[in-house]
């Protein structure tokens, strides 16, 4: 919570609203089992952004351009019309550098912004 206090941006994934949900910047309220249609979309907006980390990628991972196949048809689009209950929410955070970047750490992704 150390991040959150010090200005970071804080998404909350669940179906229930929890009292961290109450507290967070965002709330994706999804339905009970579609979290991983969120978790394809996600990972899909990282591939379409080009925010992967390809050296680690390469080293570290089996699969991967199997799973860049998977998830390619889980579109923002699909995902609101499937799992998201507050769309305008799911948008906010999805463009969110900071979320995505807590995302990505989660995966050993590192994240540059700015000029490459």
């Amino acid at each position: 919570m150390r991040g959150v206090r010090n200005g970071a941006k804080l998404y909350v994934v669940d179906p229930r609203q929890t009292s961290s949900a109450r507290w967070a910047d965002g709330w994706l309220g999804l339905d009970v089992g579609s979290d991983i249609a969120l978790a394809n979309a996600v990972g899909r907006e990282i591939l379409a952004a080009g925010l992967e980390n390809r050296e680690f990628v390469t080293r570290a991972t089996a699969g991967f351009e199997e799973y860049a196949l998977a998830v390619e048809p889980y579109t923002l689009v699909l995902v609101l019309s499937v799992a998201i209950t507050i769309a305008g929410t799911v948008v906010g955070a999805a463009i969110s550098a900071l979320w995505f970047a807590r995302v990505l750490r989660r995966f050993g992704i590192r994240v540059r912004f700015g000029p490459a």
